[in-house]
């Protein structure tokens, strides 16, 4: 756990869903065989040629390769080379078919911890808005989050100012205008967020904007352009204190009483 000494002015806090909230390895290893059989089923990407276009999983780490590296998403990758994908038969069959209930179950610490967070909070994700649902209700914490910002948000946004273009159709994390797009969905200011990912692109990417960043489920990760590095998210009391005391400082004029 690395630990960024001087508070920052935060007022919000916009936080990553899956392996962020919650870390549950063989959920992430049915989601990647889940791909994967899509790929084969209904894109007719031959087998052998489903580990370059997408990502594997070795034992309980994701190995990233072409797809999720360079466009934040399978699905965004496969779409950018040509592939045809019905957004929501994608997230149907990728996450709807998971039996969540195996996998996830109510966190009263993360609920807890939550709760006594004095600032507005709120979800930002790649994955679809049903597949948030579910997720936030199984692990008891859906009313901590005063909204969710979800695929089809960013890309009915994205539409709606022509950001969706040939070569990048899908607009995603870690791309800056889904950050945008998330900023103004919540009324939040980049400068005043706090923006907790476990993605070190994803990280970055808020950090560009001026976001206080932190990232989750990894330390010691070099250049992760992170603030503050937790192993877990339960990690938080202990590493961001000042988020249970109070809630935010005054910005902008600490940091300007602390330049003088």
């Amino acid at each position: 756990m690395t630990v960024n000494p001087a508070p920052p002015p935060v007022d919000a806090l916009l936080l990553d869903l899956d392996d962020t909230l919650y870390d549950v390895p063989a959920m992430k290893a049915q989601v990647a065989a889940n791909i994967q059989a899509y790929m084969v089923k209904y894109l007719g990407v031959p087998q052998e040629e489903v580990y370059d276009l997408c990502f594997k999983c070795v034992g309980w780490v994701h190995a990233d390769v072409r797809c999720y590296m360079q466009y934040g998403t399978t699905m965004a990758g496969l779409v950018a080379q040509g592939y045809k994908i019905d957004a929501d038969h994608w997230h149907a069959e990728v996450h709807h078919s998971l039996q969540y209930e195996q996998y996830l179950r109510w966190d009263a610490k993360l609920r807890s911890m939550l709760q006594r967070i004095p600032l507005p909070k709120y979800i930002f994700t790649n994955a679809d808005r049903k597949h948030a649902r579910i997720c936030l209700d199984l692990l008891g914490v859906a009313d901590c989050f005063q909204g969710v910002v979800a695929f089809e948000d960013v890309q009915a946004a994205a539409a709606a100012r022509g950001w969706a273009r040939h070569g990048r159709p899908v607009v995603c994390k870690p791309e800056h205008q889904a950050y945008l797009l998330a900023l103004e969905a919540t009324g939040l200011h980049p400068a005043r967020t706090g923006w907790f990912d476990d993605s070190t692109r994803n990280v970055a990417a808020g950090k560009r904007l001026g976001m206080f960043t932190v990232l989750v489920g990894r330390i010691g990760v070099e250049g992760a352009g992170a603030d503050v590095q937790l192993a877990s998210i339960h990690d938080m009391p202990a590493a961001l204190p000042w988020l249970f005391e109070g809630g935010h400082y005054p910005f902008p004029d600490r940091l300007i009483a602390e330049a003088v």
